[in-house]
């Protein structure tokens, strides 16, 4: 199971995410880890956008910045994000972001 500091800056991310905080950038360090394009995969026929989960190098957390510094390219989770997603579904598509990463987390 990834440390528990990995899964306390996801929750700190979604928070600030949620909320549209427009400094979210800003406060990624703070918050010890930062959301990452990944490539584009077709799920079930469609096109879907992995996002992966990063620790930031320059974390406040001592923790995870040590684990940053270990291996500062690791991909601690991911989430696989449908594209072109109606404008009714977006809310939804983005509580399931953090599920996905939460359920797909590494050691």
């Amino acid at each position: 199971m990834a440390p528990r500091a990995v899964s306390g800056g996801l929750g700190l991310l979604r928070s600030h995410t949620k909320a549209r905080d427009s400094k979210v950038t800003m406060i990624v360090g703070a918050i010890g880890v930062r959301v990452t394009n990944g490539e584009e995969i077709m799920i079930g026929g469609k096109p879907h956008r992995r996002l992966h989960l990063q620790i930031c190098k320059g974390a406040e957390d001592v923790t995870l910045k040590g684990l940053a510094n270990k291996d500062p390219n690791k991909k601690w989770s991911h989430a696989d994000v449908p594209m072109n997603t109606p404008a009714d579904d977006r809310d939804k598509v983005f509580d399931q972001i953090w599920v996905d990463f939460e359920a797909n987390m590494v050691d």
